[in-house]
């Protein structure tokens, strides 16, 4: 991660404004921020990991690429098993194969229309390909199968913004939360978005949930330490920063 400015006090610290929600999709934006202080912000989207179904998990290059040749014959034996397509979907989305992850995510879902799973993981493929419209409509269809699906109202938070609907995606952020209360990428993503409204105490009140919940969250502390920077809370801020160093040097 490139810490521009985390030494040193004498200029505005550069920063880097993430939303996770997982590890796969990143779309990558940039705005200003005008709040107490001008902040300039680069607001970089992340999205929630698909899960396995049964206790696959991911691990090295070797082990994945093992993985997808045991579902590989699999599906030769059994072309029609959703667990053996969602698996390998996965799988390869892991492995940066996008496109072929793409065609199992909507075997999935042929075979098993109601599966919103399946629609929240094909739905990151599109937004990682900038097909905002259809990851939009892949979530609506996931919250509309599931209405208690909180990484789908997360993740359709991030496309909604990355559209420029602010409004919008704040309040899916909120819904995640009322959903589910561990889920540290929805704070941390209206915490973003609390900047956005130059709210920074209440920025930095979601990216301290954030980091209770996960405290090996790089991004979280970057951005509470700008924050912080931006309050002229210098020593917090170098803590905040100095952490950020630890987790992701």
């Amino acid at each position: 991660m490139n810490l521009q400015s985390s030494s040193s006090f004498t200029q505005e610290p550069q920063v880097q404004w993430l939303f996770p929600i997982h590890r796969l999709a990143v779309l990558t934006l940039s705005l200003t921020i005008i709040c107490a202080v001008s902040v300039r912000a680069q607001l970089r989207l992340k999205t929630t990991a698909p899960i396995y179904i049964g206790s696959e998990s991911e691990g090295s290059t070797e082990n994945l690429d093992r993985r997808i040749r045991d579902y590989n014959i699999v599906i030769t034996f059994n072309p029609t098993s959703v667990t053996a397509h969602y698996n390998r979907a996965r799988l390869l989305h892991a492995r940066g194969n996008t496109d072929a992850a793409l065609l199992d995510y909507n075997k999935v879902i042929e075979l098993k229309p109601r599966y919103a799973p399946a629609y929240n993981n094909r739905a990151l493929i599109y937004l990682s390909k900038g097909r905002l419209d259809e990851a939009i409509a892949d979530w609506n269809r996931a919250i509309q199968i599931n209405w208690r699906y909180a990484d789908a109202y997360t993740n359709r938070g991030v496309a909604l913004t990355a559209k420029g609907n602010v409004d919008a995606a704040f309040q899916d952020q909120n819904r995640a939360i009322d959903l589910d209360p561990k889920l540290a990428n929805a704070f941390f993503n209206r915490g973003v978005l609390q900047l956005t409204k130059g709210s920074l105490a209440a920025a930095v009140t979601d990216f301290d949930r954030a980091i209770n919940l996960n405290p090996n969250f790089p991004e979280a502390y970057l951005n509470r330490g700008t924050v912080q920077f931006a309050l002229n809370r210098f020593e917090e801020a170098l803590t905040n920063y100095q952490k950020v160093i630890l987790l992701d040097p």
